[in-house]
């Protein structure tokens, strides 16, 4: 189930500031299907069942945030597109609501950090360069294993690790940081020495940081 919905607020602040402590969530729920993800137990709120399949399309998202932008009260702090679900899921295919949220940003030079986990990032280099030359802008992805047959299942909806780790390096020079997180690291699954060894010598030869 895809639902379009009018949001009266979008920016969102939390305690915690790893990595920053504003979030703008563009979508509730999330067609990337990560197992482990943490915001799955936030659609009970809302009286839906599925996450990864019951989507809210927040469409206003970039005339609200241009909104809360222009408050006085605003100090241009970092905030991160996409906490709790990914930005690039396989709905902004449709709904191409990120470059509307880009231009709010570029508007009132917020920096930015941006993390996903989908190549349809790709779509929108031209506009992140663009962006990066007006403010800071911080790129990086997850990862959980180099194991297919293991990422598919507990990330059916993702790009395959070393896509991800491909489309990072592409942002080296262009972005102010590109960083690989190894997360989360799941016991008998991608905790092997193999796996780990990979992730850490392929950071350093896509030179990202982790």
């Amino acid at each position: 189930m895809i639902q379009e919905i009018q949001s009266k607020k979008v920016l969102t602040y939390h305690e915690d500031s790893f990595p920053t402590h504003w979030d703008v969530n563009p979508y509730r729920g999330c067609t990337i299907g990560c197992k482990y993800c943490f915001a799955q137990y936030s659609h009970k709120y809302l009286g839906l069942t599925d996450f990864h399949k019951d989507i809210l399309v927040k469409t206003n998202v970039a005339d609200c945030l241009n909104k809360e932008l222009s408050s006085r009260t605003w100090q241009r702090e970092q905030i991160k597109i996409g906490g709790t679900t990914d930005l690039y899921q396989h709905s902004e295919k449709k709904y191409e609501l990120i470059p509307k949220i880009f231009d709010v940003i570029k508007k009132h030079k917020t920096p930015v950090f941006i993390q996903t986990k989908s190549n349809l990032i790709l779509r929108d280099f031209e506009l992140i360069k663009d962006l990066s030359k007006i403010t800071q802008v911080d790129l990086a992805t997850s990862i959980t294993t180099f194991d297919e047959s293991v990422r598919k299942v507990i990330e059916p909806g993702a790009a395959t690790t070393l896509e991800r780790m491909e489309m990072l390096a592409k942002f080296n020079g262009i972005c102010n940081s590109t960083t690989v997180g190894l997360m989360p690291i799941i016991p008998l699954l991608t905790d092997s020495d193999e796996n780990l060894e990979t992730v850490f010598r392929l950071t350093k030869e896509f030179n990202l940081n982790n």
